[in-house]
């Protein structure tokens, strides 16, 4: 199965994949950003397994620096589910952190993330705060990401 959506996502990205590159991107008003897809496989400290999908949209403040918005959702072997959102920011193609919320059962809750890699693969590691339970949920595994579109600007180009 993990082949199939690593397949799947390389053949998505070879077909939507763009890249705008202005005449001279240091002239661009605008500072640079993406947006990307994201895979993850892992498990939870309960050994229970996941898969995440989600969706980066990031601008460049000041090369190789990035902040951006993450939007996602997160599938359990054990039938649960929950959408998260976090706020990260990260040295492009290498390490980040972010936090945010997780959505479950029309609860919020507050998510940490750590992650880091090179290029399209990195490992990831999060942490939701569940109130009531008084209890830390720690999740790893490791994430596929690959650019849909890509705009170099004034910090971010090649």
């Amino acid at each position: 199965m993990l082949k199939f959506y690593i397949v799947l996502i390389l053949y998505t990205s070879t077909l939507f994949s763009f890249i705008i590159a202005p005449e001279n991107p240091t002239e661009s008003t605008f500072p640079g950003g993406y947006i990307s897809i994201g895979l993850q496989f892992g498990k939870d400290d309960n050994a229970e397994k996941f898969r995440s999908y989600q969706i980066n949209i990031g601008t460049s403040i000041g090369s190789p620096l990035m902040i951006g918005l993450t939007f996602g959702k997160r599938f359990y072997s054990n039938n649960q589910s929950y959408y998260y959102f976090d706020l990260q920011g990260n040295i492009i193609l290498l390490l980040g952190g972010g936090i945010g919320i997780t959505n479950k059962g029309n609860n919020l809750y507050l998510r940490k993330k750590i992650f880091g890699g090179l290029g399209p693969l990195m490992y990831s590691k999060d942490w939701t705060t569940y109130r009531k339970k008084k209890n830390i949920v720690k999740n790893s595994g490791v994430v596929f990401t690959l650019p849909l579109l890509t705009v170099f600007g004034n910090s971010f180009h090649p």
